[in-house]
């Protein structure tokens, strides 16, 4: 009979340190893809600044890509077409109050959602109307 009750109670122990594990990864995923929404916009924004105070053309991003991927690797993120998109994600995103505070939110909503690519697919974050709010970011 005591085997019985120290293997219940190993398996709650077990059951409770995997609930522990799942939630901690989920915690690290949400992080992660709050630092890196924050990043794209970073660079989306510092890409179109530069353009504008120097008078950089288009070949810019294609040299900060190869640059990046010499420093970070392939794997990071850094294509010239992944640029592109940041770049994108800034303009249309710039003036969007919600937007910024959002970001300021995502380590409570975002899901492990790779967001950057969500907002391409999803034609309400492409073109928002004057009524865009939270919850259609929520919704992706």
């Amino acid at each position: 009979m005591s085997n019985e009750i120290i293997m219940s109670q190993y398996l709650e122990f077990l059951e409770e340190i995997k609930g522990e594990v799942k939630r901690a990864k989920l915690s690290a995923a949400r992080i992660v893809n709050s630092e890196k929404i924050k990043l794209y916009f970073f660079i989306g924004q510092q890409i179109v600044e530069k353009q504008q105070r120097y008078s950089w053309g288009d070949s810019v991003v294609e040299k900060l890509s190869i640059d990046l991927k010499k420093e970070f690797g392939e794997t990071i993120g850094f294509s010239t077409r992944n640029l592109w998109e940041m770049r994108k994600f800034y303009l249309q995103y710039k003036n969007d109050a919600i937007l910024q505070q959002l970001v300021a939110e995502l380590e409570i909503v975002l899901l492990g959602i790779k967001f950057i690519y969500r907002v391409k697919k999803n034609p309400i974050l492409q073109n928002p109307p004057q009524t865009f709010r939270k919850e259609h970011l929520l919704k992706c």
